[in-house]
Parts: C-alpha cells; structure tokens; sequence
C-alpha cells in the first residue's frame, strides 16, 4: 500500500536524507520517495503502521522536529496491527502545561505587582485577563515563528483560512505576536478583542472539524516544535480565549 505524507519540518537537503533514512529503517516501510517543495513523502507499506508510530518512530531516530500529517483529508487512515508504545496524556502535554504554568505565575505576578492600582475584585479580573491572553499570544507565537515554514504547513493541514491559502499560515505567527502586545500595552482593546474574538472561532471550527473526521494530524498551537496531536485540549485553548475576549467586550 503507498501513501502520500505531508512532512512538517523538513528546510533543506540534508532534512530529506534524515527523514528518508529515519524513514526506511522503519520495519513496516518497503520503500520511501521525500521531497522538498512540496515537502512529502511516499511510503510503500509491507504492513499496516498508524500515524502516531511512524511519527514516534521518526522522533526517536532523528529527534521531534519532524513529524509526518496525512496528506488527503479524504483517505483512509492506515490503522496500526502491530503493538505500540504508548505514552500517557501527561507526558504528552508536558510542554504545553509547563508553558501555561509559567504564563499563569507571570498573570499572577503582574496583578500583584499592580494591585494598588486596580481597587475592585472586577477591575483585578479584568486586568489579569488581559495579562493572561497578552502572554499567551507572545509565548505561542514564539514557537510558531522558531520555524515558520514547518508551522504554515501543519496549520494548512485542518484551518479553514490556512487551507486556501498558505499566506494565512505564514502570517499567522505575526498576527498573534501583535495581538498579545497589544493586550500587555492596552491598545486598543475593542479592535484586539474583536480580531481575537473571530480569528478563535475560525480556529475552533477547523479543529472541531478535524476531530470529528477523527484524523490524527499534529496540532499546530506550539509549531512544530512539540509533536502535540490534535485532541479537545486545543478545543479548550481556542474556546477558552474567545470567552475571554467575548467577555473583555461585553464588559465594556
């Protein structure tokens, strides 16, 4: 059976060689084709091997920077027979609970360091509110911007936008760099909740989208850096933030 991959991660020539070599010492792969532009690979499988083990079989050969997404939407996942080794949720998510955890102490630190200046319990969730998506927009971005080809390409995999038109996925990055200053500096803030506001729901529909086809692709949130798979854990985040910037503007 030969599918065709998309390849997150891959920049450069000797990217392909990794990739293709990680690749063919896979033991259920008979032969492998990888390109550069368009990045994929097309892999003759001798048995049957999910998504999920070829990915955690190329991470363990030549580290978490690349990873493979289905191509066609439309095709039948190829469902593993073999045994697998499994990591728990928490593991998993390691990453991103640990970049939350850091964003919380800094929404924190700041209403602590501001509380003079925010007299009522509705002012002090206001402003953490604002401190919160600020960092959140900053942190996130950053990791999408370390390689922004590779997260253009997993983001086009399941966003609405993204999916007709890979500037979307390039400037992406940039939008949401723009978005958190501009909640840590308080700019304009009926503008900045609202750009947040549609550009969460869009995301939700893609996301919710993607997991009612149950496909296992890669959740761009964190870019390429961290293999995260798309899970109702990114349903929470989007959701999350569009709560909070359909509060922020009904609030006033």
């Amino acid at each position: 059976m030969k599918v065709k991959f998309n390849v997150i991660g891959m920049t450069c020539a000797s990217c392909v060689a990794r990739v293709s070599e990680a690749l063919k010492s896979i033991p259920e792969i008979d032969d492998v084709l990888v390109g550069l532009s368009p990045a994929v690979a097309f892999i003759d499988f001798n048995s049957p091997a999910s998504l999920p083990y070829l990915n955690m079989m190329i991470q363990e050969k030549i580290g978490n920077h690349y990873s493979l997404t289905i191509f066609d939407e439309d095709a039948p996942i190829i469902e593993s027979k073999v045994e697998e080794k499994s990591t728990s949720k928490a593991s998993t998510y390691f990453p991103l609970l640990l970049i939350l955890f850091y964003i919380l102490a800094f929404t924190f630190w700041r209403r602590w360091e501001g509380m003079s200046l925010t007299p009522t319990l509705e002012h002090v969730f206001h402003e953490a509110m604002y401190d919160f998506m600020g960092a959140f927009f900053v942190v996130f971005s950053f990791f999408k911007l370390l390689n922004l080809k590779g997260f253009a390409t997993a983001y086009q995999t399941y966003d609405i936008i993204a999916k007709k038109s890979n500037l979307y996925g390039l400037i992406y990055p940039f939008i949401e760099l723009g978005l958190g200053v501009g909640y840590l500096l308080r700019w304009n803030l009926l503008s900045i909740n609202s750009i947040t506001l549609v550009l969460m729901v869009i995301g939700l529909i893609g996301v919710i989208n993607s997991l009612r086809q149950k496909r296992t692709i890669q959740c761009a949130c964190l870019g390429t850096v961290f293999n995260l798979p798309m899970s109702y854990v990114t349903v929470i985040e989007d959701g999350l933030m569009a709560i909070m910037a359909g509060m922020s503007l009904l609030m006033g």
